[in-house]
């Protein structure tokens, strides 16, 4: 269920050029709405099979899942899910939404992306950070460390990304908010979620203070 509240979303890319940020954010109601859907056992066997898949939380694992659930299955994360809720988040209507529904049913199935662990690492990390210290929704850590000064300690390369959320209660609400990216001309979550240039991600998950409110991250690499 989800209540009236402020969401906002960000986005970090890591360049050859520099780093590239943006803001948004959209308001969520709260009317009773359940979704049904089949589970897709082949990426539950295919995420849990990933190494480091036992360092995600519970909220975590969610998060991964509807990931690749949405790379693999667009147009059914389109008919099956986007849609109904559209119907009752007026915020969230109009031509972003339209943009990404001609998106989901033009593009090809996408592989699953890979955990790893080290991405694993920072992303959690600082899900915690700004969760358990109920600090200001942010890329920058409370200790003034980047998006940049994080990715650069996994000994990872070429390009990467960050993506992170604030305000609702469910991830799969998260995933959707990031794809319609309301009012973000750049489409720079939707196209870092449903990109086939990253193969790699790592995910973390935490609540802000004492409240019910999310603060996750998904943090992204190309091929190494």
């Amino acid at each position: 269920m989800f209540h009236v509240k402020l969401c906002i979303i960000l986005l970090s890319l890591c360049l050859s050029n520099g780093v590239f940020a943006q803001m948004s954010s959209v308001v969520l109601n709260d009317p009773p709405l359940k979704i049904s859907i089949q589970t897709d056992q082949n990426i539950i066997d295919f995420n849990e099979n990933q190494p480091g898949f036992n360092l995600l939380n519970p909220m975590s694992r969610e998060l991964y899942y509807w990931t690749n659930f949405c790379r693999s299955h667009p147009k059914i994360f389109w008919d099956s899910i986007i849609a109904p809720i559209l119907s009752t988040q007026p915020d969230l209507q109009g031509d972003y939404a339209e943009s990404l529904k001609k998106e989901l049913f033009s593009i090809k199935k996408l592989p699953y992306l890979n955990l790893n662990a080290q991405l694993i690492k920072i992303a959690q990390s600082h899900a915690s950070d700004i969760g358990l210290k109920n600090a200001k929704i942010s890329h920058t850590s409370t200790d003034g460390r980047t998006f940049v000064d994080r990715f650069s300690t996994t000994g990872l390369k070429n390009c990467g990304g960050e993506n992170v959320s604030y305000g609702n209660e469910d991830p799969l609400m998260d995933i959707i908010i990031l794809l319609i990216d309301a009012n973000l001309p750049s489409l720079g979550h939707r196209k870092a979620i449903l990109s086939s240039k990253y193969t790699l991600i790592g995910l973390g998950v935490s609540y802000i203070g004492q409240s019910k409110n999310l603060f996750s991250v998904q943090d992204f690499a190309c091929p190494q």
